[in-house]
């Protein structure tokens, strides 16, 4: 029994790990699948919520951005309105234009 349940708790580890990783596209291209409405808000809302929820997470942890009482949906709209807001920047990594999203609206004082 214990083997059983190890193996599918390794499977089940196996199948979402590749999830967890980071965004490595361009600005360009993490604004085509999540700066938008439609996009952000039903074809892809689990991925662009969590992911930029993490990111929201990683940057207050490490005092970068300071905010309370926020949720994901501020977050989402914060991001998405950064993105269409410089175009000249999406050819940057999406990581790059998210936090300079985060940091230009949370900044800690």
């Amino acid at each position: 029994m214990r083997t059983f349940l190890a193996a599918c708790i390794f499977a089940v580890g196996f199948a979402v790990a590749p999830q967890a990783q980071a965004y490595q596209g361009s600005g360009f291209n993490f604004y085509n699948q999540c700066g938008n409405a439609f996009a952000a808000g039903f074809a892809n809302r689990a991925f662009c919520h969590s992911y930029l929820m993490g990111f929201a997470d990683a940057l207050s942890q490490d005092r970068a951005i300071c905010f309370s009482n926020i949720n994901d949906v501020q977050v989402v709209m914060v991001v998405q309105n950064w993105l269409r807001n410089h175009p000249a920047y999406l050819q940057n990594p999406a990581a790059f234009m998210i936090r300079n999203a985060m940091i230009n609206t949370w900044r800690c004082r």
